[in-house]
């Protein structure tokens, strides 16, 4: 299907993405360069505070006059959030200065209190844009915490939303040289990633390398690489068939997590792509020294995360495989870190309740599973039975232990019996009963009644008590006298 329409799409772009040019240094002292910062962590660099995790907003910092930041885009517009904190600045679009400041309450810069929105409205294409710092007093700054790129996405005829799908670090698709594993393009887990997972590389060279295919399906108008940015991602590159781009995500060392590392606006549907990341930069030969000799025992690692692909409906949901999410990444101008969390404490949460409820339900089959062997009860006198150790176990009522007597005996319906251990003449012992196809089964009383004499004691007994009358018809017998007897288990018949 050929796409035919077009609708307007917002890219966030925090300052930590590696799509902004940072000159004349993006790791380096405020005085002679650029360094990220946070809000709530105004300190470089960042192991002087105690994590690596940054407090408020992220946003690059100079006080170096001449110091500018840069960005390359396709798109129709660009808003970017800034704020003089005692210097000054100027902007150009397309070499030619401009003077558009956007309104105070600009939305897209709301996130960022007492910023300025630098907005350039451009006819759909290719544009360079220029911040640069034309003066900062002693004590001044010029902050820059990012901004949004709005470009047109071909769509479907007919069509009037932007279709999302993400491809995952893991999904098949992905080739990666020399190949996937330790030593390699190894995995890793990470809370602050899409599906929590990466795939990074250490190893500083050129021929390593991970590639993605667009083979006509899914089709793309435009493309965003995401990346894990944290103390060892530095310099790197990224190949889209003929264009290059040489890129540096470095972070002063925070942990910033999923961003932007590379946008690509402007592709043609139809057209095949192939999408290269390497874990080298020509224009930085020596990753590891940052040439302030801040670090000097820092990796030089790039971690990818995602790709997300935009583009025409019926294209992009008819390739959705398991490693394809539909409409997994914001449209808004929403900056994608909020978004993240929400997405990683609801799962959390999910799997908080789901562990909980299964630890419930395991507790109740086990209680049930022993009241059940506890109650497997049958005739103790049954010649069929095959006796086993008996499973007593103790119920409290009432201050009283009241064990259950158990055995077995498959053929005889399951009773329990409840022997009262109590003292105590005026509690009686409680008999449970059940019912199975209509035929009730009682247990025996604790207090058992005296067995019955033996038909052969029975008789000497009236023999003896029969003589006694017709020799001493008169006298009382003597009870003492009287022969011991056995029970009815001592005869057979």
């Amino acid at each position: 299907m050929s796409a035919t329409a077009v609708v307007p799409y917002n890219f966030a772009l925090s300052a930590a993405s590696a799509s902004w040019i940072y000159a004349p240094s993006r790791e380096a002292t405020a005085d002679v360069g650029w360094n990220a910062s946070y809000t709530g962590n105004t300190t470089w660099p960042f192991w002087t505070v105690d994590s690596d995790e940054g407090d408020g907003a992220l946003y690059f910092r100079t006080r170096a006059q001449g110091a500018s930041v840069a960005l390359d885009f396709t798109g129709t517009a660009l808003t970017l959030c800034v704020l003089d904190v005692g210097a000054t600045h100027e902007f150009a679009v397309d070499g030619e200065l401009v003077n558009a400041t956007g309104a105070a309450g600009d939305p897209t810069c709301a996130a960022y209190s007492g910023t300025s929105a630098l907005v350039a409205q451009v006819a759909f294409g290719a544009h360079h844009v220029e911040v640069k710092v034309t003066s900062s007093p002693l004590g001044g700054e010029f902050w820059f915490f990012g901004g949004v790129v709005t470009a047109d996405i071909e769509v479907g005829n007919g069509e009037s939303e932007v279709t999302e799908v993400r491809v995952d670090d893991r999904a098949s698709d992905w080739v990666f040289t020399p190949g996937r594993g330790s030593q390699q393009w190894d995995g890793a887990a990470d809370i602050k990633a899409f599906d929590f997972s990466t795939t990074f590389s250490c190893f500083y060279r050129a021929d390593w390398t991970a590639n993605y295919t667009f083979k006509g399906e899914p089709r793309a108008s435009a493309v965003v690489l995401y990346g894990d940015t944290y103390s060892d991602t530095h310099a790197f590159s990224v190949y889209l068939d003929d264009q290059v781009f040489r890129a540096d995500a470095s972070a002063s060392g925070w942990r910033v997590g999923s961003t932007p590392l590379f946008l690509q606006t402007g592709l043609q549907p139809d057209k095949e792509y192939v999408l290269s990341v390497v874990n080298y930069n020509e224009q930085s030969p020596n990753c590891a020294d940052d040439g302030y000799k801040i670090n000097d025992f820092r990796s030089c690692c790039v971690a990818i995360d995602a790709l997300q692909l935009l583009g025409p409906r019926a294209s992009l949901i008819s390739s959705s495989s398991p490693s394809m999410s539909e409409n997994f990444f914001p449209s808004d101008t929403t900056p994608s870190g909020l978004n993240t969390v929400v997405a990683v404490m609801s799962t959390i949460i999910g799997i908080v309740v789901a562990l909980l409820l299964a630890l419930v339900v395991a507790l109740m089959l086990r209680r049930f599973r022993r009241q059940r062997r506890a109650a497997a009860l049958s005739d103790p006198f049954s010649s069929t039975s095959s006796f086993a150790p008996a499973n007593v176990t103790n119920e409290v009522t009432d201050g009283r232990i009241r064990p259950w007597v158990v055995s077995s005996a498959p053929q005889v319906v399951r009773t329990a019996v409840e022997l009262d251990l109590d003292p105590d003449p005026d509690h009686r012992s409680h008999v449970a009963t059940s019912e199975v196809s209509g035929v009730a089964a009682t247990g025996l009383k604790a207090s058992a009644e005296p067995r019955p004499l033996a038909t052969e004691d029975m008789q000497r007994v009236l023999s003896f008590v029969a003589r006694r009358i017709q020799a001493n018809p008169g006298v009382t017998p003597d009870m003492d006298t009287l022969p011991t007897y056995r029970s009815g288990n001592e005869y057979k018949g």
